[in-house]
């Protein structure tokens, strides 16, 4: 079995690290690719990545649970943070996606809480 997992990022440098620190895991269909309009009034869980199994705290001044991409977009604007413009979008093999967890956890972007659920 895989998970689909998808990580936002406030640019493409961070997306790109991130594709190439996972490779060593069995991850698959992996894409960066700019943020759609559309997306931004998909509704999800949003966290800082840190996060991750921490319940929703937020770490290192960021900011902790947002309803939607757009609720965190105006957050971090508002705040003069840059917000998410790339996604990182993969496939893992659910015997390593506590791994990528531990990757995605080193970086600066947001995913989708059920990812932290499972």
């Amino acid at each position: 079995m895989t998970t689909h997992m998808q990580v936002y990022f406030t640019n493409e440098n961070g997306a790109e690290d991130l594709s190439t620190s996972i490779q060593k895991y069995n991850v698959s269909n992996v894409r960066v690719e700019h943020i759609p309009d559309l997306e931004e009034n998909r509704t999800m869980m949003m966290i800082p990545a840190g996060s991750i199994g921490s319940a929703g705290s937020s770490q290192g001044g960021q900011p902790g649970l947002f309803a939607s991409f757009q609720e965190l977009r105006d957050s971090l604007i508002k705040d003069k943070k840059p917000a998410p413009d790339y996604l990182l979008q993969f496939d893992v093999a659910d015997e390593h996606k506590s791994e990528v967890l531990e990757e995605i956890k080193k970086t600066d972007g947001y995913v989708d809480k059920e990812i932290s659920d499972n």
